[in-house]
């Protein structure tokens, strides 16, 4: 799946959800679906959201990551850029963060 609007670009390959651009209130519903592609695999499944081209994400971003783990899925952030990496530190959730190669 690719999904392209002026602001985000995701795609899935298998259970790598890549986005690049901004993730906001208007373009996370883009970030959802990708979820859910990635999940009709079931419970259990590993997303890994490589979101080093990821210039902004606000509150709507990090509310897909949660409810993806709420669901289910064991989550893990690579290749964060800095806003990213800012912004999931000072939410507290950190445990996201995957510094591994």
């Amino acid at each position: 799946m690719t999904d392209e609007t002026s602001e985000l670009t995701i795609a899935v390959e298998g259970t790598t959800i890549r986005a690049v651009g901004e993730v906001d209130y208007t373009s996370s519903s883009q970030l959802h679906r990708a979820v859910d592609e990635v999940l009709a695999g079931g419970p259990g499944t590993l997303i890994d959201f490589d979101l080093g081209g990821v210039e902004f994400m606000d509150s709507s971003g990090l509310a897909v990551l949660v409810e993806a783990e709420n669901r289910g899925a064991h989550v893990r952030v690579s290749r964060a850029s800095s806003p990213v990496k800012l912004v999931i530190e000072i939410t507290g959730l950190q445990h996201l963060l995957w510094e591994g190669e």
